[in-house]
């Protein structure tokens, strides 16, 4: 199989994938969201109800936590035409990229308008808040940061411009000194667009 089929391969399994876990992502915001605002009425119930200071405390204190994590789930709308518009960006550039790589028996600096905006639609596409669960209850959360996003776009850039040089050009060229600022760049906006954080203990059962 040739390279550039190869590559296309990859731009529309990642954008499928990416859409994927767009539409997973937001269906489970959703009922989640759903799942905390029932906690919350029944809650609310509890503590209008005849139970003892102790427990009122209790209650309260839950009630708190759940308000908080509630709050701090965004609306989860799916909009099929940010998706759509995003995944356009991203394989219609990413195969102009290719066009222009095979067409081409040199590096073309067009490559780097047409991949920078293929990286722009694949950080569209990914600009999620992803979660680890275990046994239904959550025990990591992954932040993603707007650091994450441009990492994308810098890092992919660099690789972009480093992966046709390589490929297109024979000997040294001054290409090289900007793909190495622009790999370093971008993996510590990787590092700093991620933020892990454990999740606080559930409360006993009341």
């Amino acid at each position: 199989m040739e390279l550039e089929t190869v590559l296309k391969l990859i731009i529309s399994i990642a954008g499928l994938i990416s859409v994927i876990v767009k539409l997973v992502d937001s269906i489970s915001q959703t009922s989640r969201k759903r799942k905390l605002k029932t906690d919350l009425e029944l809650l609310e119930k509890i503590n209008l109800g005849n139970i003892d200071t102790e427990d009122k405390e209790r209650v309260k204190k839950q009630f708190k936590e759940i308000l908080h994590e509630y709050l701090n789930i965004k609306e989860t709308t799916i909009k099929l035409f940010d998706i759509f518009y995003a995944l356009t960006l991203f394989v219609g550039f990413g195969w102009w990229t290719i066009y222009i790589y095979e067409i081409n028996t040199d590096f073309s600096p067009w490559t780097i308008l047409t991949g920078l905006i293929s990286l722009v639609g694949l950080s569209l596409l990914i600009d999620n808040k992803w979660r680890k669960k275990k046994e239904h209850k959550v025990i990591l959360k992954i932040t993603i940061l707007d650091d994450f996003k441009y990492a994308v776009i810098v890092l992919g850039i660099g690789i972009l411009i480093g992966f046709f040089v390589y490929t297109k050009h024979a000997g040294y060229t001054h290409w090289y000194i900007l793909i190495g600022v622009l790999i370093p760049i971008g993996l510590k906006m990787l590092a700093d667009g991620i933020k892990l954080n454990k999740a606080h203990k559930p409360n006993k059962p009341l």
